[in-house]
């Protein structure tokens, strides 16, 4: 059982099982990448907290300089989840990394396309600062109190397809 809470800093280090995804989806095309995790609310009425509302998985060094510059999750080295009250879970959309880790492995990245894979990542809650028209602006590390139970079995769910190449 892994922990979340705010504004205390406790985070939750992930390790994504990039090398194992490379090595078997070689020459593949991602269709659809997501990491589901699962949660669990603290149920002690003394104590009820509620789940933050956002989670960011970030790029575990990249962790300074995201809130220092006042960035955006881009897909790529961080992603942004909303919590389903429903399904008591996040979802993180992780299909473009994975399919630049895949391509990088492949060294099927243009010269012009700056990525280093990385397996390294955290999970904190966020909260997204947004302007008069709902647009996203940044995003700030949550300091209203919150806490939550991150189940361990994270499940990432994959689809994907052969890469075909265009005859000419």
């Amino acid at each position: 059982m892994n922990f979340i809470c705010a504004p205390a800093g406790l985070f939750t280090e992930v390790e994504f099982p990039l090398n194992t995804i490379c090595q078997r989806l070689t020459e593949k095309n991602i269709n659809y990448a997501r990491l589901k995790v699962s949660a669990t609310a603290f149920n002690d009425d003394a104590w009820a907290l509620t789940p933050p509302q956002k989670l960011l998985l970030l790029k575990e060094q990249d962790i300074h300089t995201f809130f220092g510059e006042y960035n955006k999750a881009d897909e790529i080295n961080s992603f942004l989840a909303d919590y389903d009250d429903d399904e008591a879970c996040y979802v993180f959309n992780v299909s473009d990394y994975v399919q630049k880790s895949i391509r990088h492995a492949d060294g099927d990245l243009d010269s012009t396309q700056v990525f280093e894979p990385f397996n390294k990542m955290l999970i904190l809650p966020v909260e997204e600062v947004v302007n008069s028209d709902k647009v996203s602006l940044y995003l700030l590390q949550d300091t209203r109190p919150s806490a939550m139970k991150l189940r361990s079995e994270m499940k990432l769910e994959l689809v994907y397809s052969s890469k075909h190449q265009m005859a000419m």
